[in-house]
């Protein structure tokens, strides 16, 4: 797009020098952001040493993408623009994230406001776009907010200045006040959002509204925020899934753009070819559900695993196709208690698995459940070695994929929900007995499992299959003697390739370990469970409030399929 390569084409740097522009009174104009932009901005922008920047996307009135020039050239005092963040703000735009609206950088202490060179690059922008009536110019610094400042993290702050142009040319500065939305409301900064009870207008209790059908199951998924790790075949369907009954908040990371190969078995279209795919994800979601807020974090996953477990959020999706990456980012997740749903395909979408993690009930973790077991090994895909550790992709029907996805779905939404749902209910009965992974056939007679399940004339596919699933007694994750830590020093647990990560990968199954219900106190725990099973009505029930002391470990019955 043209008028991107005329906006950011030019160098953006920042001289010390007061702005000439005619300025109105400040807070006149109200710009609002979502929460994850501001996140953002903390960490990409606030976390390094001035200078930094980027470019903002707009959606729905909405300040919701930062896009980051990693490619600019820096100094104390300047910020150059690169060729590559244009080029990016023309893909995001194409790819439908929204429309730019204007920078973020950051300035040195004690100039919180923009320079006369930032007013006069962006005037320039504004001649070269007439279709943009204004532009932001979001200005970084240490220090407390100002009443129209936005806070951003302990220590800095953001001011917001809205250049616009006007009939004789002259351009008109502003300084904004800036309002962060929470759960589809505006909140200043001095918690004026919506309050839990309240209604905020997103969600009408009852009718025939987006969500009538499914929030009799679920309730409302508002408040939820999830993070979907691999946006490929299986983690845009259980994206689209969530956000189709309601959750609030999704971040999605993946490194890849859409191919070609990808309009088989996935939710994206030639028109998202070569567009990143959290960006296509983003454009699709947003498509299904405006009000919901997606965060888009293109790149590895071990680049962005800090931002995803900064963001609190209530499950994290596992469904990337490196096992090295994922485990680690499973054990880190699992010292902060965030729950979490994997989903993969075995080799030729003949039949796939589902684990569910729930560290409050002290089930296994990731790596004793999936990443210690020797059938998942061994009926994975095989690792591209000599290139990286993902796996190869193989041929796969795109309704096997769908099949063992919709299950990884329900889990999600259990998990979401609450044990006191429908889905919950079933949930509970499972995570009680330790059966927190299950193996999905798509095709009959899969061998694997008639090995375990002798065919009858009544069975077909899919069937599933789910073992009692045992922590490791030395696994420094799930085991006796882990830690659990703190949001704040949870990714310290262990350094790379230290005995945390090692067990993310590998897992510890070796020694006697004991079922998610022995650990999780047994009795109290499976009597609120076959309440629950039995139809009590317990809807605002928590997996919180399931919560039990661990007791001692105990082996599976003897008549138990232990995994």
């Amino acid at each position: 797009m043209s008028h991107v390569t005329s906006l950011l084409g030019r160098r953006f740097r920042a001289r010390r020098t007061a702005s000439r522009s005619t300025t109105r009174d400040p807070g006149e104009v109200v710009l609002r952001f979502s929460p994850d932009l501001v996140e953002r901005v903390q960490e990409h922008i606030a976390s390094f040493e001035p200078e930094r920047g980027g470019a903002l996307l707009a959606d729905h009135g909405v300040v919701r993408e930062l896009i980051e020039d990693h490619a600019g050239r820096y100094s104390p005092v300047s910020w150059d623009i690169s060729p590559e963040l244009t080029e990016l703000v023309g893909r995001a735009e194409r790819a439908g994230l929204g429309v730019l609206a204007g920078t973020v950088h950051s300035h040195p202490d004690g100039l919180p406001d923009p320079s006369a060179t930032d007013v006069c690059t962006t005037t320039h922008a504004l001649e070269q776009n007439p279709h943009l009536d204004s532009l932001l110019i979001c200005v970084v610094t240490r220090g407390v907010p100002r009443d129209t400042d936005l806070p951003i993290g302990q220590r800095h702050r953001m001011s917001i200045h809205v250049l616009s142009r006007t009939a004789d040319g002259a351009p008109v500065l502003e300084r904004g006040r800036g309002e962060v939305l929470v759960n589809g409301a505006a909140d200043d900064g001095q918690g004026q959002g919506a309050r839990p009870g309240q209604d905020d207008g997103f969600l009408p209790p009852e009718g025939d509204d987006a969500l009538s059908r499914v929030r009799g199951l679920v309730g409302s998924l508002q408040d939820r925020g999830v993070v979907v790790a691999g946006c490929g075949s299986v983690g845009s369907r259980v994206a689209e899934d969530l956000v189709r009954s309601g959750v609030g908040r999704v971040v999605l990371i993946d490194p890849d753009e859409v191919s070609e190969a990808n309009m088989a078995r996935s939710v994206y279209t030639r028109a998202d070819i070569g567009v990143p795919k959290v960006w296509a994800l983003a454009r699709r979601l947003r498509d299904i559900s405006p009000h919901t807020a997606v965060t888009c974090l293109m790149g590895p996953l071990q680049e962005h695993s800090g931002t995803a477990l900064a963001a609190a959020p209530d499950l994290l999706v596992l469904a990337t196709d490196d096992m090295v990456e994922q485990g680690d980012l499973a054990a880190r997740a699992y010292t902060r208690g965030v729950p979490q749903v994997s989903c993969a395909l075995y080799r030729k979408a003949a039949a796939g698995e589902v684990c569910v993690v729930m560290p409050v009930l002290g089930t296994p973790c990731w790596g004793c459940a999936v990443g210690a077991n020797q059938l998942s090994a061994s009926e994975r895909p095989a690792t591209n070695y000599g290139v990286d550790t993902r796996l190869v992709a193989e041929s796969g029907l795109g309704a096997s994929v769908n099949l063992v996805a919709s299950v990884a779905s329900q889990a999600a939404l259990a998990v979401l929900a609450g044990p006191g749902s429908v889905h919950g209910r079933e949930l509970v009965h499972l995570l009680t007995q330790g059966r927190t992974f299950g193996i999905v056939t798509t095709v009959p007679h899969w061998p694997v499992l008639d090995r375990v399940l002798p065919g009858a004339p009544h069975q077909s596919h899919p069937r599933s299959l789910w073992p009692v699933v045992r922590r490791g007694g030395s696994c420094p994750v799930c085991g006796p003697g882990a830690r659990r830590s703190t949001p704040e020093d949870a990714d310290t647990v262990s350094g790379p390739g230290g005995d945390l990560e090692t067990a993310a990968v590998t897992g510890t199954a070796g020694g006697v370990a004991g079922t998610a219900g022995s650990a999780a106190g047994g009795g109290v725990l499976e009597a609120i469970a076959r309440e629950l099973i039995e139809g009590a009505e317990c809807p605002d029930t928590s997996w919180r409030d399931l919560e039990q002391t661990p007791g001692p470990e105990a082996g599976g019955r003897a008549d138990e399929l232990v995994h």
